[in-house]
């Protein structure tokens, strides 16, 4: 009994139909993968502008507070209660963070204190 005999007199699961059935399935599955390739690739370009918008409002409450103790203190506290990575990779960096890593910006922080 061919599939589909049961319903309509077996003219749903013609050969035909299930080639555009599957044709259909396929060009989902491609849009999805692609959409997924799109959203991939964004990601790390989100997470640098992510990481600029930080370190402009890291400049500005140094600026704004000018206690850079205070900022280090800060962030040193976060970055232990957070178990941040001390080194992390350039490569970890552009793929994950979406925050400048802890070290970084102390580096910052020191650095404003000279000027």
């Amino acid at each position: 009994m061919p599939i589909g005999s049961a319903l309509d007199g077996g003219r749903l699961a013609t050969p035909e139909t299930l080639l555009l059935l599957l044709g259909f399935v396929g060009i989902w599955l491609g849009l999805l993968l692609a959409a997924g390739a799109v959203s991939l690739a964004m990601v790390p370009a989100a997470h640098a502008m992510s990481r600029a918008f930080e370190r402009k409002a890291d400049r500005f409450a140094l600026r704004l507070t000018q206690n850079p103790g205070a900022f280090i203190s800060a962030m040193r506290r976060l970055g232990a209660q957070n178990l941040a990575e001390d080194n992390p990779s350039k490569l970890a960096q552009w793929l994950f963070y979406s925050h400048p890593p802890v070290r970084d910006r102390i580096a910052d922080a020191r650095s404003f204190i000279l000027d």
